[in-house]
């Protein structure tokens, strides 16, 4: 055997390893994304007044089981499918803060319940690149400003009645928005429920 084809051979092997030791590192970062995400959550709206928070932050991954299926998290409100998190429903559960944008980060969720709790500040326009997203429920808090038109990309905005809507600043009214993203994507597979905030419904074209 040559002493460039021994060298070729050694480089070869180099980059396997580099590679192998790559895609090895980079499963327990992926593992690690919905803990960190969620844990941004927690700080975000108070966690540690939530009335419920049970599994949140403890060594347990919210979605530690790979062999299939759909199950309940030991987390409270995580759902899962495989080592996914699809579904966090928070409801009544004494959130406070605002809602962060690290949600997108949640690429598979289907289902987002934060409906009556405490939740002020703005909806983060980022939730828009969550394409799994079916329901998106955040009746009876105090979340203000303007509903991000980037949410016209979830197919339906269903805003159930009655809409309690003060410091309504623009022209357009709420029934306008609606029919307007409607028409926009022209689905009805997904809702986004927002009722009972105080909202500028003003939408920037």
């Amino acid at each position: 055997v040559s002493t460039q084809s021994t060298g070729n051979g050694r480089v070869v092997m180099a980059w396997i390893h580099t590679v192998l030791t790559v895609c090895i590192a980079l499963q327990p970062a992926r593992a690690a994304d919905a803990s960190t995400t969620l844990g941004v959550l927690y700080n975000s709206t108070g966690g540690p007044h939530w009335l419920n928070q049970t599994g949140w932050l403890g060594d347990e991954a919210p979605c530690p089981n790979s062999t299939g299926g759909q199950y309940s998290s030991s987390w409270k409100g995580v759902e899962c499918n495989d080592t996914a998190i699809i579904a966090l429903y928070l409801e009544a559960n004494s959130l406070s803060g605002t809602i962060p944008s690290d949600l997108s980060n949640l690429t598979g969720l289907q289902y987002l319940y934060l409906l009556t709790n405490s939740l002020s500040g703005t909806i983060p326009p980022e939730l828009s690149s969550l394409g799994a997203l079916y329901q998106l429920n955040l009746n009876q808090n105090s979340l203000s400003g303007t509903i991000p038109p980037e949410l016209s990309s979830l197919a339906t905005l269903d805003i159930i009645s009655p809409v309690s809507y003060t410091h309504l600043r623009a022209h357009e009214t709420p029934e306008h928005l609606v029919c307007r993203l409607l028409l926009e994507k022209k689905k009805k597979k997904k809702s986004i429920m927002i009722r009972d905030n105080m909202y500028d419904v003003s939408i920037k074209q």
